[in-house]
């Protein structure tokens, strides 16, 4: 199961009279290695959301392991930083394999002390005396070359994030060979989306990659789209679940599902598996359209993996 991220950010420069007297347009940024690790695992850092913007005058390239800004400018010198109220939509079309959240992040810096040369920016948060910086980019001009965004003193800056994750909703097929009341039986399986939970998204969703309700096995089937939960009678699944371990090599979380005691009279046909990043569904048939039939002392394991990388479509 995938998960992709991206951003881009537009910058508005005012005078004193909060007049704009140079803009930018969309610029795409780096979503660095650190935040998809910690957006996989939450190692590092403890953080409430990815909401706070910073902005500096370094103009090093940006490279996917940088952990912040070349030089970050502080407050003595652009003066005060007034967030505005998030804002987040939704783009999904049930013929695209795609479930998109856009979230914006607005802030007006100023009046500055000083004039700046301003030439990066990045998206993070405060932890402690300290920031975490989830993304990065240089400031650009329409050619996309690296340039220099000035502020004069007494002037405003106006700075504009959008952050985008995006749900891969294709299901995945394949199969596996399963021993079913003792007979080698091959099971059909499907994975997709059902559901991205319910958060609002107004800002990225920080929170480690976890479990945050029991799983639930069910008599029919998966659902058709992602509002569609699977049907039938369901049970909770009370079993243990394996720790979520994170590989950084290949940036995913994985957890093991272990299903014991639970039988329908056609098996169990579909699993719902509710995480941070999304509530997952996953069907179970067989060759004769029945479901996984467990006896009582049969354990059935899932293991579900979640990618996280960074999205290189079109925003």
């Amino acid at each position: 199961m995938n998960i992709s991220y991206a951003g881009r950010f537009r910058c508005a420069v005012q005078d004193g009279r909060g007049r704009v007297v140079e803009e930018t347009g969309w610029i795409k940024n780096l979503v660095l290695d650190q935040g998809l690790k910690y957006l996989g695992n939450g190692a590092g850092a403890e953080i409430g959301e990815f909401a706070t913007l910073y902005i500096g005058v370094g103009q090093k390239a940006v490279a996917a392991t940088d952990t912040a800004l070349q030089t970050r400018i502080g407050a003595d010198v652009y003066g005060a930083a007034t967030a505005g109220n998030p804002t987040h939509s939704v783009n999904y079309d049930p013929l695209k394999p795609q479930y998109i959240t856009r979230q914006q992040v607005v802030t007006r810096f100023g009046p500055f002390q000083s004039s700046q040369n301003l030439t990066e920016v990045g998206l993070g948060a405060g932890v402690g005396g300290d920031y975490f910086l989830l993304t990065r980019a240089l400031i650009r001009d329409a050619t996309g070359t690296p340039t220099v965004l000035t502020v004069r003193k007494g002037g405003y800056l106006t700075l504009t994030y959008e952050l985008v994750q995006v749900w891969d909703t294709a299901p995945a097929t394949y199969q596996v060979q399963a021993q079913v009341k003792g007979t080698p039986t091959a099971v059909n399986v499907t994975t997709k989306l059902c559901d991205v939970g319910t958060l609002s998204y107004q800002t990225l969703n920080t929170q480690v990659t976890r479990f945050f309700a029991d799983a639930e096995a069910f008599a029919g089937d998966i659902g058709n789209t992602i509002a569609d939960h699977p049907g039938g009678e369901r049970r909770a699944i009370t079993t243990p679940k394996g720790r979520w371990q994170f590989d950084e090599a290949t940036l995913t979380s994985t957890a093991t599902i272990s299903i014991q005691g639970i039988t329908f009279a056609d098996g169990i046909k579909a699993l719902r598996l509710p995480t941070t990043r999304g509530i997952w569904q996953v069907g179970l048939t067989t060759a004769a359209g029945k479901g996984v039939v467990l006896q009582a002392e049969n354990v059935f394991e899932v293991v579900l993996s979640i990618r996280h990388a960074r999205y290189e479509g079109a925003l």
